[in-house]
């Protein structure tokens, strides 16, 4: 193999990594698409002034949203179920709510008490 042909190839191994490792779409989808819907497509992408990437990631965004919405699971719902899990999240029932700021104190005291005993 050439020297080119060595160097090119390096290239292109090195530049499917890169986009791979560096990419900032979370991933990279391929639809087969009748000519006709890829035509109205790319139409209304340019209509809208935007990519076909854009429109279609608007398009399944709202249709996931429709989705979610017609299962019972509507955004509000689920910003009352994160509150309320959120207001227990970290919490314990001990009885002392100072206890974390008098841990070292407490932790030194029972350590105490085992070398005494």
């Amino acid at each position: 193999m050439s020297r080119h042909g060595r160097l090119s190839a390096r290239l292109r191994l090195s530049a499917s990594r890169t986009r791979l490792w560096y990419m900032n779409r979370a991933e990279a989808c391929r639809w087969r698409l009748s000519c006709r819907i890829k035509a109205g497509l790319e139409h209304e992408a340019r209509r809208a002034g935007k990519s076909v990437s854009a429109l279609l990631e608007e398009i399944t965004g709202e249709w996931l949203r429709a989705r979610r919405e017609a299962a019972g699971a509507a955004p509000g719902e689920q910003a009352r179920l994160h509150a309320g899990v959120a207001k227990r999240t970290g919490s314990l029932a001990g009885g002392d709510p100072s206890r974390s700021t008098r841990a070292r104190t407490l932790i030194r005291q029972r350590l105490g008490r085992r070398r005494a005993s």
